[in-house]
C-alpha cells in the first residue's frame, strides 16, 4: 500500500518518422495521459555547477500501486504534480522495476 502524495502523467507521442515521399521528417504529436496517484521520495538534491551556472539536481522514486504490467506506457518522460496539482517537474524515465513482493512499481527519474 502506497502513500499517495502525488500524481504521475504519462507524455504519449503519435506520428513522427520520415516522410516516404519527401524524405524530410514528420513532427510527432504529444499529449500527457491520466493522472495517476503516486507516492514520490526525493532521492537526490544536490547542488551542481552547469556552464559556470548552479543548478539544482534532483531525481526521485516513484511508487505505484500494481506491476509493471499495468502501466506499459512508461518508457519515456512523465510529468509529477504534488497532492495539490502543482506540477513539481517533468523527468525522463531512468528505470521502472516491478515490486512483486509488494505489488507495486517503482520508477526512478
Amino acid at each position: 500500500m502506497i502513500i499517495v502524495n502525488g500524481t504521475i502523467e504519462v507524455k504519449r507521442k503519435d506520428g513522427g518518422g520520415i516522410d516516404p515521399t519527401t524524405g524530410y521528417p514528420i513532427t510527432a504529436t504529444s499529449e500527457w495521459g491520466e493522472c495517476l496517484p503516486c507516492q514520490y521520495l526525493p532521492t537526490e538534491n544536490k547542488q551542481a555547477r552547469s556552464l559556470g551556472e548552479a543548478v539544482t539536481r534532483r531525481s526521485y522514486a516513484i511508487l505505484l500501486e500494481g506491476h509493471c504490467g499495468c502501466y506499459p506506457c512508461i518508457n519515456e518522460q512523465i510529468r509529477l504534480r504534488d497532492c495539490c496539482g502543482n506540477i513539481i517537474d517533468e523527468f525522463s524515465v531512468v528505470s521502472v522495476t516491478p515490486l512483486r513482493a509488494v505489488d507495486q512499481t517503482r520508477i526512478d527519474v
